[in-house]
This record gives structure tokens, sequence and C-alpha cells, in this order.
């Protein structure tokens, strides 16, 4: 029998980072930081991953520092891939 999995959260819905999560790519803090999510796909190991774009004051929140380091890293700052374990409903 095929089993169905269901994601916890909809793509357009706004969510916020859970406290303690931590930035995949630099390593530092990023609860709280919200958005909106876009896509969601299921990996291999049947995790939902949820593309998110940071909403307007999350991106002030990050500071010019920090889009220059995406920049230089080739990364989009307006945007990050995230487990399900790491959102909350905003």
């Amino acid at each position: 029998m095929m089993k169905m999995i269901q994601s916890k959260f909809f793509s357009g819905q706004n969510v916020t980072i859970c406290a303690g999560t931590k930035d995949p790519d630099y390593g530092f803090d990023i609860g709280g930081w919200s958005g909106r999510i876009d896509e969601i796909m299921l990996d291999d190991d049947e995790t939902w991953i949820y593309e998110i774009y940071w909403d307007q004051q999350t991106l002030k929140k990050m500071g010019k520092a920090l889009h220059q380091k995406c920049d230089y890293d080739n990364l989009d700052y307006t945007r990050m891939a995230l487990d399900e374990s790491d959102l909350k409903a905003a």
C-alpha cells in the first residue's frame, strides 16, 4: 500500500523561521525571519523542503553586508530553502 505524505504548509503561505534555526550557508541564527512559501519539494528522505522568499522586513534586517556577501558567493539573498521543521505559520 502506498503511503501519502502531506506537507504541513502550502505555497503562498506566510511563515516565520523557528528560533535557533541556522542559516545553511553561513551558520548564524535566522530565527524570527519571515517570508512567503514559493515552492515545495519532497526530498529523497521524505522531508519537505520549502523555498521561502523573504519579506521586506527580513530583507532590511539582513543588512547590506549580508546582501554583498551573498552576491560575492553567488547566492540569492532574497530566498532560501529550509526544512519543514524549521518553519511555523506566521
